[in-house]
């Protein structure tokens, strides 16, 4: 890597060191942060992996520096897996162009700044294509054990990495040479060891009726097929905010064009093989049902390889140039609107709506003693924003929940009536509350409010839960 690019790898990272620490924390980082908490083998949601990183980076401190900084890792040390893996299989000048192009995407950049599940999955998704790579092309054995292990390690992330293996498995039976691997005893050997790897996550499952199987598989798939062309379209320009207008369309340009010159040269038909799978596999569950614009998130690391090949064969160096100048004006308007007066409203706003309880905690009432609770009540998974501020993750519970998540499959731990609990959410539960407890207390209203957003929290006394309400709870864990 030159010193240029050196440097403009390092400014990436440096400014979104920044930002991290700048930046709102999004409710869904927060739930992650509980579940690092309260560790287990997985959980409902999706896998444990996101609560293994987050509980590995805070083990010193959980400042928003440090439970952002296992996304910041993912991403960085991907771009330079990228870089690594384009160098390789091409040039050094395919391989800078990999990284800017792969730093410059819209969801990457997003990437560095949330700590989700995604974070993980796009880290081991790419150490398996790269040792996956150098065992199908250069026959270093310890490629095919590496590669499974971290495809083990990318499905104890987010489930869809399943389709990693399937991608690797096309790609070998499209050439008759690679065909042979499927003969060789180190192929089976390396599955098992993945199998073994995923083990957390299949045995949680098992144990828990493959409740988490079952719901993001419900999540991702229309159980009817009726074709929804507004779902289709909005996926498509999902993709195309999420990855970049300018390299989606140049890269379907590049692909459509020169497909037969993609599919004859075996190394591009690898990245090739690996970015459409995934595109498509979404683009075709988005005829049915809504498809989430970061699902095909690891489509793009090889979609950046592949789009960097064309653009170094064809010096498209002023197209690179131009598409990265967007990503930065896009990115700065998105991270820091409060600096730009003329933005409309809705871009201005996207900031403000990740603000919620850290703008109304230090205005608790100092007389509510919370060490006199024995447990904090939200009204959703989202409400773990308020389990951070008053550092109370493994005492928080959802006793009517919104949506269902793990907060519904920690109930079961609730094993004795609730003698005395605070709610406090942005839902005036009080109805629920004195459904389920003697006495519902109004303590506190906090509020916010400026020219943009007025957000406004309920606080609750509750004391003694009803027997009707610990019984329909009880049922819960009755079979645990």
């Amino acid at each position: 890597m030159d010193t240029k690019t050196k440097r403009v790898f390092s400014f990436v990272v440096l400014i979104n060191i920044i930002f991290n620490i700048l930046w709102p924390f999004y409710s869904d980082e927060l739930y992650y942060w509980v579940w690092s908490k309260r560790l287990q083998l997985s959980y409902f949601d999706h896998p444990p992996m996101v609560a293994y990183f987050i509980k590995t980076f805070t083990l010193f401190s959980d400042n928003k520096f440090f439970i952002r900084l296992p996304a910041l890792f993912s991403m960085t040390l991907s771009a330079y897996i990228i870089y690594l893996l384009a160098k390789k299989a091409f040039d050094e000048k395919v391989a800078k162009y990999s990284l800017y192009i792969f730093l410059s995407t819209i969801i990457v950049q997003g990437g560095f700044m949330l700590i989700t599940p995604d974070s993980p999955l796009i880290l081991f998704w790419s150490l398996s294509l790269y040792f996956a790579y150098e065992y199908i092309f250069e026959n270093k054995k310890r490629g095919i054990y590496l590669s499974s292990i971290f495809m083990g390690c990318a499905f104890l992330s987010k489930y869809t990495a399943v389709l990693i293996a399937i991608i690797i498995l096309i790609f070998l039976l499209s050439d008759k040479q690679y065909r042979k691997i499927f003969l060789k005893k180190d192929f089976y050997l390396a599955i098992i060891l993945g199998i073994i790897v995923s083990l957390p996550v299949i045995y949680w499952n098992y144990k828990n009726d493959f409740i988490s199987f079952g719901f993001q598989f419900n999540h991702g798939v229309a159980s009817k097929k009726i074709i929804r062309f507004d779902k289709f379209l909005e996926f498509i320009g999902g993709q195309i905010l999420v990855f970049h207008p300018v390299y989606f369309v140049t890269l379907f340009y590049f692909v459509i064009k020169y497909f037969k010159n993609i599919w004859q040269n075996k190394r591009l038909r690898y990245f090739f093989i690996n970015f459409i799978f995934v595109f498509v596999f979404f683009a075709y569950n988005a005829l049915y049902k809504k498809s989430e614009a970061n699902w095909t998130a690891p489509a793009y690391i090889s979609g950046a390889i592949l789009l960097a090949y064309f653009y170094s064969k064809y010096n498209l160096k002023k197209t690179l140039k131009g598409a990265i100048i967007f990503t930065i004006i896009v990115v700065g308007l998105i991270k820091t609107p409060e600096f730009v007066p003329f933005l409309p409203k809705p871009i201005k706003i996207l900031q403000y709506r990740l603000k919620g309880f850290d703008t109304v905690y230090k205005g608790l009432d100092k007389k509510i003693n919370l060490n006199k609770y024995e447990y904090l009540l939200i009204d959703s998974y989202h409400g773990s924003e308020i389990a951070y501020y008053l550092n109370m993750p493994k005492k928080t519970y959802v006793l009517d929940s919104t949506r269902f998540s793990q907060y519904d499959l920690w109930k079961t731990e609730l094993r004795n009536p609730i003698n005395k609990a605070i709610y406090i959410g942005k839902t005036n539960f009080k109805d629920n509350l004195e459904k389920r407890f003697d006495k519902v207390k109004l303590l506190q209203k906090l509020n916010y409010r400026n020219n943009l957003i007025k957000i406004e929290y309920f606080v609750y006394e509750c004391i003694n839960e009803k027997e009707e309400s610990f019984n329909e709870r009880k049922n819960l864990f009755s079979g645990f």
